[in-house]
């Protein structure tokens, strides 16, 4: 777990800038605020690329589809899955047992970043959603369009850490239909302004 962190993405005075604006601005209801240096650190993480991909949930038959960047595969049978204590995608996760996690096509930017609301909503019928006519194999529940891989996963186990809930599950299956390298990922515009102020190539997507 990071304690501190520092970074020269940015100049000395930018940095202090940001700062203020943090402090000044992103203290709103329902945002997490990044206090001390918690702010610098999730620059410096977010300087790897992070790949969304977008959750489906069900009760049999009623959905929720909504994005996430805070997961990862720690080994060939397990899968692990953060979310926000309290909301409703996590007791929805919890409830159901089960997920469908699916990689998209970064050309889905837009609609990605348009189902973040949903970590709030209820669940709701299947044509509130942009699915599309594939299905997947064991759990049979309607793939996100733009899907290019998926994943089938059970819950097994999970724990609060902060203002989080890890979850652990279980791979039960997984298929990939396209080329991952155009999965869609994303990263801090701190360091992608010092990526291009430095000259490298980056191909970027503003939303």
């Amino acid at each position: 777990e990071g304690t501190h962190g520092a970074h020269h993405f940015l100049s000395g005075f930018q940095q202090s800038v940001n700062r203020v604006n943090n402090n000044w601005f992103n203290k709103k209801p329902g945002n997490v605020f990044l206090h001390d240096n918690l702010y610098t650190q999730v620059q410096i993480a977010y300087a790897v690329p992070r790949i969304i991909s977008l959750i489906t949930v069900s009760d049999g038959n009623l959905f929720n589809l909504f994005p996430t960047d805070l997961h990862g595969q720690p080994d060939e049978e397990h899968y692990i899955i953060s979310l926000r204590v309290g909301g409703k995608a996590c007791e929805q996760v919890e409830a159901a047992g089960k997920v469908l996690l699916s990689q998209v096509h970064a050309e889905a930017f837009q609609m990605v970043y348009g189902l973040g609301k949903n970590h709030m909503q209820e669940l709701k019928s299947r044509e509130n959603f942009p699915f599309s006519q594939s299905w997947s194999q064991q759990l049979q529940w309607p793939l996100p369009e733009h899907a290019l891989a998926y994943r089938e996963l059970l819950l097994i186990n999970s724990f609060v850490h902060g203002i989080h809930k890890i979850l652990l599950f279980k791979i039960s299956f997984t298929r990939q239909m396209g080329d991952e390298m155009h999965s869609l990922a994303h990263i801090h515009n701190s360091y992608a302004t010092w990526r291009h102020k430095t000259g490298l190539t980056g191909n970027y997507l503003l939303r």
